[in-house]
């Protein structure tokens, strides 16, 4: 499924790093997903970063601390960072691409798809909220003990 027809899409391309859809919006740039040529089956989510914007705020130094931050994370339920581009312009942070979405996205969808409540359904949704909890609280720990 990772597999993209590129003649049929608006691409831009940083040096390997090549960009396709727009996936969403932060509060300082643009999200993508993308790949790192030559491998065009393993895609990426790309936060393309307005260089101006961190600059206007006074905010590089903590541009920069967060980089190495996550450069040194290695967790099942934490997002990687991959790589890292920049143009005149842009940063860009090439991380692991979460195809579920985000967990905000996850919980919205979940409450927007609540049909019929009954002990099963109740059961179930127990079980998710408690893995999604184990989960949070695996990641939190383990970044905890990196300081």
């Amino acid at each position: 499924n990772n597999v993209f027809n590129l003649k049929t899409r608006s691409i831009r391309k940083i040096n390997d790093l090549i960009l396709l859809d727009k996936i969403g919006q932060g509060g300082f740039g643009e999200v993508y997903n993308g790949f790192l040529e030559p491998d065009q089956f393993t895609i990426f989510a790309v936060k393309k970063i307005d260089k101006k914007r961190l600059i206007s705020q006074n905010l590089t130094k903590y541009f920069d601390s967060e980089i190495s931050i996550l450069s040194n994370i290695n967790h099942k339920n934490v997002i990687k960072l991959i790589t890292t581009r920049q143009t005149v312009n842009s940063h860009y942070i090439v991380q692991e691409y979460a195809e579920g979405g985000s967990l905000l996205n996850l919980i919205k969808t979940f409450q927007n798809d609540k049909k019929e409540i009954n002990q099963a359904s109740v059961g179930m949704e127990i079980r998710l909220v408690a893995k999604i909890f184990e989960q949070i609280v695996s990641a939190l720990k383990y970044l905890h003990s990196k300081g």
